[in-house]
């Protein structure tokens, strides 16, 4: 492709690196910066189970707080549970009561819950477009195209010192010389 597609960077947050290993380095730690880093990281992990507990506490809260009535429950379970699918389940529930009544939307779930339905949870859909299909940035021609003044200047004298250099001769006596690696 002769432009570099634009795309978003992939979500880091489930990813997880344990660790990486670097044989031919050895590495070491002073106290101090070890200190300082685990420091960090508690507080990093206090805050976010900080956070996941406060989370768990709203979703509690729903089934002691709030009330939806029987029917509601029935017509949703009829109409909008159709997209989400069935696992196992479809067993015997206990009984709501009344289409009037109101119940605990905890009782709610779990006679859901009974049936085969579970809340999972909601998760960003992407849309994928394909590499090809996307929209793209400028190519190199159209960049040095754009260059104007000083930094255009400094390309030219870059241009015209670097005519007449053989690569491949320039990388054989690198490599040579062990600055690139092998």
């Amino acid at each position: 492709m002769p432009r570099k597609p634009n795309y978003k960077m992939a979500d880091d947050f489930p990813l997880v690196l344990h660790r990486c290993d670097f044989s031919h380095l050895a590495l070491g730690s002073s106290a101090e910066n070890l200190w300082h880093l685990q420091r960090h990281l508690e507080g990093k992990w206090e805050r976010l189970a900080l956070k996941a507990s406060q989370i768990r506490n709203q979703i509690e809260s729903l089934g002691v707080e709030c009330v939806v009535r029987v029917g509601d429950v029935r017509e949703f379970e009829k109409i909008g549970l159709k997209k989400w699918p069935k696992r196992g389940g479809g067993g015997e529930s206990a009984t709501l009561g009344e289409d009037t009544e109101g119940v605990l939307w905890a009782a709610a779930l779990d006679n859901l819950k009974d049936k085969g339905y579970f809340v999972e949870p909601e998760k960003d859909q992407a849309v994928h477009t394909q590499l090809a299909k996307r929209q793209v940035g400028l190519s190199y021609e159209e960049k040095v195209g754009n260059m104007k003044g000083k930094r255009r200047e400094r390309y030219e004298e870059c241009q015209a010192k670097g005519k007449g250099v053989d690569d491949k001769a320039f990388y054989s006596a690198k490599q040579s010389a062990g600055s690139l690696s092998k």
